[in-house]
């Protein structure tokens, strides 16, 4: 299986190709959740 594991921790992420102790595990839709939770996100579209 090609499984990575990242630690996100006070703004910084590493990765290991095994699971670290108390972890727990993201879906990529939780992992953009987690990520974004604090943004305002805003989606602006130029025409020329």
């Amino acid at each position: 299986m090609n499984n990575i594991y990242f630690h996100i921790e006070d703004g910084h992420v590493s990765h290991t190709n095994h699971p670290l102790p108390h972890t727990r595990t993201l879906t990529i839709n939780e992992l953009a959740d987690y990520i974004f939770a604090d943004d305002s996100l805003e989606m602006t579209l130029m025409l020329n």
